[in-house]
């Protein structure tokens, strides 16, 4: 289907470049240029991508092991209809090539299986089925998975998403999910920069000095909570970055007209007359003389005055603007306020919910959208009404061509790899695993450039986003970062304060790192995402149970 996909774009692509640039306002069709032309010469940045050198290891730990006789259960909430599904499924399958598993006969599926007593019954049929390893994946399928660890103690069971495996008591059932919160905040620096150039080319995008974006979620789950909080986190990283910048130019223009007006004038040259009166009669000479002086002593008392309110007029002048430029100055270094609308749905997967939810923000003024939610339902309405896109789990070009950025996704063949090579091996699984950037576990769709533009701003962006994605990898960036939010206006240092016993049950969330940044400790106390709060510049529109 990928591949499908990537088809359609590049045929798109060309019928809509080969009469058209890439610059131009958001609904203006753009103007003719030569077809022969690299219409992305200056797009030269390359985004971060990680290769299959992170399986190395999966597959050395299963050298010389005999797979031919093991089969592998997966309890899908979907299809590969589904987003979220279909990548969990292209997981899956990766992990199948690279150790020599035969797919058509050694992996055995179980679709659109509801968070019931069908995914039960699907859990049995595995095993009979010989599975001895099974997976599940999504939050709802938790209770049926334990219940079925519990009957087969013998089989391997590993649920996604959820919390539930290590207070269990079962030895046979472990949870998985990966850090997606990081590639959300990635996906949100794209949208930033987007955001910022639309700005650049219509201000009005900017109203009474906030810009708003919105984001289709599909429960008010903090698996849901976590994502959009980290998009708009990443959304305002580049704004905040932004503002800065321009207060670093403002500051260096300041210091260069400085030093201009510190320049000494250049002196006045004085000429005498070489040309001497007659001498005359003294006394009659020395009234004119006095008279003249007289005269003199006047005018240059008026000069004195006129010189003097002159002065006066300038320094009250020179004052003035000097109060403009610092009120310009104030004006231009604070960012421009970011608000994020979000509106729930009730179901992870449903094109015409997500189709609704994503019109309805666009008619209260988000001018980008983004979505934790399975189907391109919100991509399809973006690029009817012209508004940029953010998906999650698969590229949305195919949906919205031309207003699609990228996608947030999870690379399910880390997890899928580390369990059954681990498993094979005879190696116990860990509890909660949850694994982003540093092992290859998440990452962001190909970004789309015709959604950009200028190169500038597409160059731009992949160079911050592969930055902040080096700092995560290395510890040195916090997604979640106390400094970077606040909850009404305060700052959260401690989750074992009475007022969040009801969140996170005195367990202690906000860590500090060896630099002293304190933040919040997102999938490391376990592998399910835990942020909750209700960040300021974040309104829900609506909430669903």
């Amino acid at each position: 289907m990928k591949k499908l996909i990537s088809v359609i774009l590049v045929i798109a692509m060309l019928f809509a470049f080969t009469a058209c640039t890439i610059t131009g306002d958001n609904n203006d069709a753009n103007k003719s240029q030569n077809a022969d032309a690299d219409l992305y010469a200056e797009y030269t940045a390359v985004p971060y991508a990680v290769g299959d050198e992170i399986y190395e290891e999966y597959i050395e730990l299963i050298e010389g092991e005999d797979l031919s006789e093991l089969k592998i259960g997966m309890i899908l909430v979907g299809d590969e209809e589904e987003g979220y599904s279909l990548a969990h499924m292209t997981g899956i399958e990766k992990m199948c090539d690279l150790f020599g598993i035969d797919k058509e006969t050694q992996l055995v599926y179980k679709k659109n299986i509801g968070e019931s007593d069908e995914c039960l019954d699907a859990a049995k049929e595995l095993v009979d089925d010989d599975c001895t390893i099974i997976f599940a994946n999504s939050f709802g399928h938790e209770a049926y998975i334990l219940e079925a660890a519990e009957l087969y103690p013998e089989v391997q069971f590993c649920h996604a998403t959820g919390f539930q495996a290590a207070s269990s008591g079962l030895e046979n059932v472990c949870n998985y999910f990966n850090n997606v919160y990081e590639s959300r905040y990635i996906s949100g620096i794209y949208a930033g920069y987007k955001l910022v150039e639309m700005m650049e080319e219509n201000p009005e995008t900017v109203v009474d000095g906030k810009i708003t974006i919105g984001y289709v979620g599909a429960y008010p789950y903090a698996e849901v909570v976590s994502g959009y909080t980290a998009f708009y986190l990443g959304v305002n990283s580049v704004l905040t970055a932004e503002a800065e910048e321009a207060e670093d130019v403002e500051d260096a223009e300041d210091v260069e007209d400085a030093e201009d007006a510190e320049e000494p004038a250049e002196s006045e040259e004085v000429v005498e007359s070489e040309d001497a009166e007659p001498v005359e009669d003294e006394d009659k000479k020395a009234d004119e003389n006095e008279d003249k002086k007289a005269d003199e002593d006047e005018d240059e008392k008026a000069d004195e005055d006129e010189d003097e309110k002159a002065d006066e007029d300038e320094d009250e002048k020179a004052d003035e603007d000097e109060d403009e430029k610092a009120d310009d100055k104030e004006e231009a270094a604070e960012p421009v306020k970011l608000e994020m609308k979000v509106k729930f749905t009730g179901s992870w997967a449903d094109q015409a919910l997500e189709n609704d939810a994503a019109n309805a923000l666009i008619a209260e003024g988000c001018v980008l959208i983004s979505q934790h939610a399975d189907t391109t339902g919100a991509a399809s309405a973006c690029e009817a009404e012209g508004v940029y896109d953010v998906g999650y789990n698969v590229t949305m070009t195919e949906a919205a061509p031309n207003y699609a950025i990228t996608s947030a996704t999870l690379n399910w063949a880390s997890y899928y790899s580390y369990a059954v090579a681990n498993f094979v091996a005879g190696n116990e699984l860990e509890v909660d695993w949850s694994e982003g950037y540093a092992t290859g576990a998440v990452k962001i769709t190909e970004v789309n450039k015709a959604a950009f533009h200028k190169a500038e701003t597409y160059n731009k962006a992949v160079e911050a986003a592969n930055e902040a994605i080096e700092g995560i990898i290395d510890g040195t960036l916090h997604v979640f970062d106390i400094s970077t939010w606040t909850v009404e206006g305060k700052t959260i240092t401690s989750t074992k304060k009475k007022a969040y016993k009801d969140m996170y049950h005195g367990v202690q969330y906000i860590m500090e790192d060896n630099n002293g940044v304190k933040y919040f400790a997102e999938s490391t106390i376990a592998s399910a995402p835990a942020f909750a709060f209700d960040i300021d510049g974040i309104v829900k529109l609506t909430d669903v149970d």
